[in-house]
């Protein structure tokens, strides 16, 4: 996961500043995993420079990944807040990459399909060929395993041994068997539309990728094969933090906040969240009426093309479109909404794939 940080670019530490150097310590903490040193190191870098986005970046991803381990979601808020402002300010840096990743992780995860201890033996064995390149001994010992085991996981690793010899036809049939234990199985929806791109559908193989991220908005190895590909926007907006919510009166400050809950919009979707509270409508209910709300302020202000709200911008092209809360799915999916999104999800996959290739450019 994190083989991300060797592409960052590291400043020659005789023309870093001090938050620079700090920062450069932090990264490579994190890099062998010593979250506390990390920790320690981005923190000190701010103290010396609060505009270092790559301190920040790290400091957001550390603190996300203790609170989302421990269960700590205040913590989690924290690091995520953060990850916010870097990437409002810094949308193209790496760190972004990882956090999401960290993010995605924590929150989808794959329904569990054990094995046998047999087919466990031969999955090892399997795999230990597969990194040595031995894709005749890995497909073997596949084979062995998947003829015991129902896991989609096994049998998208089984297809992958034809992928990667270019057997497109076999691998789709391993990918697919896979789909048929688990119909939202996006790793293999997105290696099936990897072939199709790689046998030269662009088209088709969009679409497979879109499935996956339709399965899985936070999967993030598909937003990457998209990336060239998506409207520009959507890197700014995916994944903003919603503002938390307490009862209570509602104090603004117009100065305040990161876009784009800055201000009256803030205080907008902090009353959208309360209005109903006395009403018996559920929380996301509540959550997709106050998001409405707020983009309809910013959209009477005349403010969508504003920088900063570029959120309120798509989701008001989505309604539009009639794929409102499909684009808050998508876009915004945090471990509140999970529940309500794997419901969603079980009549409206194709709508959500949908809302995905509209985000295309081409």
């Amino acid at each position: 996961m994190y083989s991300l940080l060797l592409s960052l670019a590291l400043l020659p530490t005789a023309q870093a500043s001090g938050s620079d150097r700090n920062t450069v310590k932090a990264e490579k903490a994190f890099e062998k995993e010593n979250y506390e040193k990390a920790l320690k190191k981005c923190s000190r870098a701010l103290d010396q420079d609060a505009g270092n986005s790559r301190a920040a970046a790290v400091c957001g991803t550390v603190l996300y990944l203790w609170g989302a381990s421990s269960g700590d979601m205040g913590l989690a808020a924290t690091g995520s807040s953060l990850m916010d402002g870097v990437a409002l300010s810094s949308p193209d840096q790496p760190f972004l990459e990882l956090y999401r990743q960290v993010r995605g992780n924590a929150m989808m995860q794959a329904p569990n399909f054990p094995c046998g201890e047999a087919e466990n033996a031969a999955w090892a064995q399997a795999e230990e060929a597969f990194v040595r390149s031995d894709l005749s001994s890995a497909r073997k010992y596949y084979q062995v395993a998947a003829k015991g085991c129902e896991n989609p996981t096994l049998w998208t690793h089984y297809g992958d041994t034809y992928f990667a010899e270019q057997d497109y036809k076999q691998a789709f049939l391993a990918y697919e068997h896979a789909l048929e234990i688990d119909h939202y199985h996006w790793p293999a929806l997105r290696f099936i539309g990897d072939g199709h791109v790689k046998q030269g559908d662009e088209q088709t193989g969009h679409g497979w990728v879109a499935k996956a991220l339709a399965a899985n908005p936070v999967y993030e190895y598909a937003w990457i094969y998209l990336d060239s590909f998506l409207d520009p926007r959507v890197k700014k907006v995916r994944g903003t933090s919603l503002p938390l919510v307490t009862e209570g009166s509602i104090f603004v400050d117009p100065t305040a906040g990161i876009p784009p809950f800055t201000g009256e919009v803030r205080m907008i979707f902090q009353l959208g969240m309360q209005a109903q509270l006395s009403e018996e409508v559920g929380s996301h209910q509540r959550m997709l009426n106050a998001l409405e709300m707020s983009m309809s302020f910013v959209e009477e202000k005349g403010q969508l093309e504003e920088p900063g709200m570029e959120l309120w911008a798509l989701l008001a092209e989505a309604r539009d479109a009639g794929h409102f809360e499909d684009a808050v799915f998508i876009l915004l999916l945090n471990e509140d909404m999970l529940p309500a999104f794997v419901d969603y999800r079980e009549e409206h996959m194709e709508s959500l794939t949908a809302y995905v290739v509209s985000l295309l450019s081409n």
